[in-house]
Order: structure tokens, then sequence, then C-alpha cells
């Protein structure tokens, strides 16, 4: 007998006598004393943000006057000293400043005065590689990117376009070209990783581009309650909520929880890695054109075609009285995964799907005899593709 509970809301929970602290590692457990580690569980679990806490050693002198002139224009049409409120309370209204005067994380990250000063992690190292090996001692170009988010944000764009190539493509001598990537997912993903980045940690942002694809890692790997198939579907978890409305009011950005949605719709072919055991998230968009054109053997899944494989699966999967709807889940999501990533190994299928091996095993061959899935290639070299059954089914 198999009993699921689900995850509780209120972590971390503490022992009745003294209050302390205590985690699963492994088969036994430890007790956590260290601070940090501390306030990452409450920030997982959604009861406590960095980025509306206020940085030590800042004041509104850390606040760039002109940037917060131009946000009050931009977004109420006047001037601060219209409203009749004083500076000090206006701004902290705003989560510029905390009660004690301080200049919170998200007010120094979008309005601040050189925020990397006091902040040093708030940054991008971008590097442009020779070949396509991230150990590599060549490369063509390398910048450590500084700023607002914002003056990040741009200068990682124009970054990337002075370091990617740009295709005529039928247009004039005189034009300046098309970008060989999507345009859309660029920005969507460079907006992401500055965004949705975890704040505690000391790691930076990185941009790297290789002559097959552009990688961009962010530090903190998705929350507990995500899954990559479930932001393809839309579904998003604030992690910084101020730092999203400052985006939301400062940026190409809506907050929606669509751009994952859009820079995979948006041509170029874009994977997405959620790696825990680093605690990172890593968006690759391929360069390559071997690599770069949709298909769907190939191609991490739109949310319609999420849609028509779960559909198609449970309908097939229905039809046999001998498996339980646990098991009917469980073959879905390996589905799903080996559809939109066909060189997914068993030992990935395990993580993934918290299933031993020899359960990772035995349902790979349901969806086999099913003729769901099937198996191309080598053990080495090889990787799986949807049946026609389920292929056809795809847009």
């Amino acid at each position: 007998m198999v009993i699921n509970i689900p995850s509780g809301s209120n972590k971390p929970y503490k022992t009745k006598k003294g209050g302390l602290i205590y985690v699963k590692q492994g088969a036994d457990k430890r007790q956590i004393n260290d601070n940090r580690e501390i306030l990452r569980m409450f920030y997982e679990s959604g009861q406590y943000y960095p980025d509306k806490m206020g940085v030590p050693n800042t004041s509104v002198k850390n606040l760039s006057e002109s940037l917060i002139d131009k946000f009050f224009l931009k977004q109420f049409g006047k001037t601060k000293e219209d409203f009749d409120v004083p500076i000090a309370a206006l701004y902290e209204n705003l989560c510029l400043l905390d009660e004690k005067g301080q200049a919170t994380l998200a007010g120094l990250l979008f309005f601040g005065i050189m925020p990397t000063w006091k902040c040093p992690q708030f940054k991008i190292k971008a590097v442009c590689f020779v070949g396509n090996d991230k150990s590599g001692t060549e490369y063509r170009d390398s910048v450590d990117i500084e700023g607002t988010i914002p003056e990040m944000y741009e200068q990682a764009i124009r970054f990337c376009e002075g370091n990617l190539r740009h295709l005529q493509e039928g247009q004039s001598f005189n034009s300046t070209g098309r970008l060989e990537v999507s345009r859309i997912a660029l920005e969507e993903l460079i907006q992401n990783a500055l965004v949705h980045r975890e704040t505690l940690g000391d790691d930076v942002v990185k941009l790297f581009i290789f002559d097959n694809r552009i990688e961009i890692e962010s530090p903190g790997c998705l929350p507990a309650d995500l899954t990559i198939e479930r932001i393809m579907l839309g579904n998003a978890t604030k992690r910084n909520p101020q730092l999203s409305q400052f985006c939301g009011k400062t940026m190409p950005y809506r907050g929606l929880g669509t751009g994952i949605t859009r820079a995979i719709k948006s041509g170029s072919r874009v994977e997405l890695n959620n790696d825990i055991e680093r605690d990172k998230f890593v968006a690759i968009i391929w360069r390559d054109k071997n690599n770069a054109q949709l298909s769907p053997d190939n191609a991490q899944l739109s949310p319609d075609n999420v849609k028509r494989i779960l559909e198609s699966t449970c309908k097939l999967l229905e039809g046999y009285n001998t498996l339980s709807d646990g098991k009917i889940q469980t073959l879905q999501d390996m589905t799903l995964l080996i559809a939109s990533r066909p060189a997914i190994t068993s030992k990935e299928l395990v993580e993934w799907t918290k299933a031993s091996c020899r359960t990772v095993t035995e349902y790979t061959n349901i969806l086999q005899q099913m003729e769901l899935i099937k198996r191309e290639g080598s053990k080495k070299t090889g990787g799986w593709v949807l049946c026609d059954k389920l292929k056809e089914k795809l847009v």
C-alpha cells in the first residue's frame, strides 16, 4: 500500500519542546541552526520575501532621484512633490524604503545608484565562448554587467546582439538583418533570470554564448510547487513579488506567468533544465540550424501539445483496467518528459518521477508495448521518439 501525503504549507515545522527545526538527510535527520538556511526555508514556503526587506547600511541617498522621478511621471503622470504625503512615507508606501529608512532590495535593484556596491551578487557574468565547451579557455567577448535590473537587461540584450549573427533572409542589402534566434525568447528568458532568481544566495546570473547555443543560468531552482511542465502551461509562483511589481511598471514585462510560454512558442528551440543538485534554473536557446527548427520529436513542448498529450494518453491508458490512477498519472508524466526531452536517460527519469529504476523500466516497457513511445539508436547515443498515434495529435 502506498500513501501519498501532500507537502504542508507551514514549513519549517518546529518541535513542541524547544522549538527546534529538523530536516531529513538521507535515512537520518539533522538539526538546522544556520540563520541563512532557516531563512531559505521561510523563503521557499512563501512566508518571507527578501526583496521587500531593507538592505543594511543603505538609505534614501543610495536611490537615484532621477530614476524615481521618471518612474513617478510614467506611472502616475505627476511628480512625487505633487502628492500630499511626506517623501519618506511615500517611498515606504511604494516599498522603496523600509520602516527604518533603509533602501529595500527591490528599491535598490530598480532605482539604486550602483546596486552592486551593496549587493555584489546582483550582476550578470556574460561570456561568448569559442566552441561549445563551458570549460574552454578561449573566448570572444567577456564582461561583467552591472547596474539596475532594467540597465542590466538592456546591456545583456546588447551583448547578445553584438555576439550573435544577423541574417539577411530576403531583406535589402541596407537592412540590419534579423537576429539568428528569436528576440522574444531572448528577452523573456533574460528578464526571467533577473526577476525570478533566488535572492538569498551569493551566486550571479550567467549568460553564456556558445557556437551552437545560448545558456542563461539563474541562481535557484524552481520553487517546490512548480515543475517545468507546469510553467509551460502558464502556471507561475512569484518568488520575488516586489521585483515583479517594479518590473511590470518599468520593463516589457506583464507578470502574467506567460513569459516562458511565449519564449517556447517564439520559433527558436528552447530547452529548460531545473537543476536541483546545483540549485540552478537553466534556459538554453539553440543557435545552429539542426536544432533551431521546432519538431514534435525533439522540441520543448508547447502548452497546446502538453494538453494534447495529456488528453490522448489519459484516454488510451484508461482503457487498461489493471492500471491504477497513480500509475496512469506517472505514465503521463513520463510520456511528457520523454516527448520534451528525447535524450533523457533512465537515471534522469528516476530523478524526475521519484520512482525506482525498476519502476521506470517497467513503465517505459508499458509505454512501448502500447505503442506510445519507441527507442531509436544505440543505448549510448540513441533517444526516445513518440509513436505515430501520439505524434499525429501534435500541432
